[in-house]
């Protein structure tokens, strides 16, 4: 974890040992945190020790991340530079998964692998076409539409 925060400090620009307040500072911080405990499922004071921070702050920008990056979305960004984690892209992702729930708890018996070929093929499609025309979220908002179409 320690190349992790080498890379994020890097990319942010910043110096984690430095006790700064600074905006910058704040967002590498919180993107660090958020990151380790969410995606890379790091305990709270693990990732504390290498950020230089408690752990009850790791906890704070854990669960702060998403309000924040909505309002500075530059970070995900530069998350996605330290990273390669697209944020917005997974946040889509997993719109659309949920979106999917009502239709899926009424899903006739015996269409189970129906609805799963047809919603693995269209989300890698449109996940693929993203890759090369970056317009993901018109694409997706799409196969939502055809997933609740094709279910009714």
């Amino acid at each position: 974890m320690e190349e992790l925060r080498e890379v994020f400090e890097k990319v942010f620009n910043v110096d984690f040992s430095k006790k700064s307040r600074e905006k910058s500072y704040v967002s590498a911080r919180k993107a660090f945190c958020w990151y380790c405990t969410t995606i890379l499922k790091r305990n709270l004071r693990e990732v504390g020790e290498v950020a230089g921070v408690n752990h009850d702050t790791v906890l704070y920008h854990r669960n702060d991340f998403d309000s924040y990056v909505m309002y500075n979305r530059y970070v995900a960004d530069l998350l996605r530079d330290a990273t390669e984690y697209d944020y917005f892209l997974e946040n889509r992702r997993r719109n659309i998964i949920e979106s999917l729930i009502p239709h899926v708890d009424n899903l006739p018996i015996g269409r189970e692998k129906d609805l799963e070929k047809f919603v693995s093929l269209k989300i890698k499609s449109y996940i693929a076409l993203d890759n090369k025309n970056n317009k993901d979220e018109t694409k997706i908002i799409y196969v939502a539409d055809s997933v609740t179409d094709w279910m009714d």
